[in-house]
């Protein structure tokens, strides 16, 4: 008999907990519905799911990578597609931003490293046949010796 008064009350007590309702407020903003976008919206979407999303603030641009293979750059103010940039048919896997160099570099799973000017989008040049596929990417501003530092996390744990 205690036992099963214990289990109602510690029921009733949930329950009670889960009725109560929290309401989260967010600032209006400019929210674009499907409705309302143009009839080539479809193009400039990505056309798998999304791996990130790397903000460029001294270019106010925003930069989503995808499985698709492209990375895509939008206007940070009102996220109007400016460029979409086919990296290589395997899946992109990370994407970083180097303040220093303002470029950004972009690893794919076919074991390539591409690295673009991050104001005009250009491709600067890639680090190909790697031993193992790049997954992740660190940036490091070493200001001691001047220079920027990559490290690159691989799908062997290195």
């Amino acid at each position: 008999d205690e036992f099963t008064n214990f289990m109602l009350l510690e029921n009733q007590a949930a329950a009670d907990m889960s009725d109560r309702t929290y309401q989260v407020r967010y600032a209006e903003g400019e929210v674009s519905h499907a409705s309302e976008l143009s009839a080539n919206a479809k193009s400039v979407n990505h056309r798998d799911m999304i791996e990130g999303i790397l903000v460029l603030p001294k270019q106010e641009r925003v930069v989503s990578h995808s499985r698709d293979g492209t990375i895509r750059a939008w206007s940070a103010t009102n996220l109007q597609h400016h460029r979409t940039i086919k990296v290589s048919d395997a899946w992109v896997t990370d994407c970083k931003y180097f303040e220093q160099s303002n470029r950004i570099g972009v690893t794919c799973a076919d074991r390539t490293i591409s690295f673009y000017d991050s104001a005009i989008f250009d491709l600067l040049g890639h680090l190909t046949n790697l031993d193992t596929s790049p997954l992740c990417l660190g940036y490091w501003n070493d200001q001691h010796q001047g220079r920027e530092k990559m490290i690159v996390g691989d799908d062997l744990g290195n």
